[in-house]
């Protein structure tokens, strides 16, 4: 208690003008309550060598109370302001801190933006669509499921749930509804070309294929709602 009271009257001594608004308002604090010294002086000094009795007047006469008060609260803000900073700089240095750190690092490598959005988002799944485009969530969901690749943040991980539960749900449906179609099976179609007529699309195939590609709009909202947060939290450049 008597440490953080000595840390509050040195930073009351000798703030840390690391931020505009603090500086906006002290600045326009120490201005009011300067003019209404000046008055004094001035009119001291006239007094003094004027027989004279002049009232000059720059300011309201309460502006100094303003200013001094304005000043108070430029030094509260400043100490408010610094304590924040103290206190996620200290936050980052934690254990659990670091750990999500690397594992969202992790994360941006297994799954970077350009896999998800550029080849997953324009894919039309009445097509036949390369298996190795989603190939790297098939090796998200091996990787990432245990509990080493859960975050200690609840935001974080919370995400992270979703964004696997999306994906584990969208590999349900490659499974249901599609069928391996090329040499060796490296494309899936959700036609069945030894029974069905390939040049021709049954409501079947249209409801199966908008299912899927609804699935991968949920996986590509909770994978950039994933990025976009861990990138704030760990500054990090996605």
């Amino acid at each position: 208690m008597v440490k953080k009271l000595i840390g509050i009257i040195l930073r009351l001594l000798f703030p840390d003008f690391s931020n505009r608004i603090t500086k906006i308002v002290v600045v326009f604090g120490l201005a009011m309550m300067s003019s209404s010294l000046l008055e004094r002086v001035l009119n001291a000094i006239v007094s003094q060598f004027s027989s004279l009795y002049l009232n000059i007047s720059i300011s309201e006469g309460n502006d100094a109370y303003w200013g001094f008060l304005l000043v108070l609260l430029g030094l509260a803000h400043n100490i408010s302001y610094q304590t924040l900073i103290k206190s996620n700089f200290i936050s980052r240095l934690s254990p659990n801190y670091l750990n999500d750190e690397a594992l969202f690092n992790r994360f941006l490598t297994t799954l970077p933006s350009h896999v998800i959005i550029e080849d997953l988002k324009y894919v039309d799944f009445l097509s036949e669509v390369r298996r190795e485009i989603y190939e790297p969530l098939r090796f998200f969901l091996m990787e990432w499921d245990n509990a080493e690749c859960a975050f200690t943040d609840d935001e974080m991980e919370s995400i992270r749930s979703r964004l696997f539960e999306e994906i584990s749900a969208f590999f349900e449906l490659l499974g249901a509804y599609t069928f391996p179609v090329g040499h060796m099976g490296e494309y899936a179609s959700v036609r069945d070309k030894r029974l069905d007529d390939h040049k021709k699309f049954h409501q079947k195939h249209i409801d199966e294929a908008n299912e899927i590609s609804l699935k991968v709009k949920g996986i590509i909202e909770q994978h950039q709602n994933l990025v976009k947060i861990g990138t704030a939290k760990y500054h990090v450049k996605s």
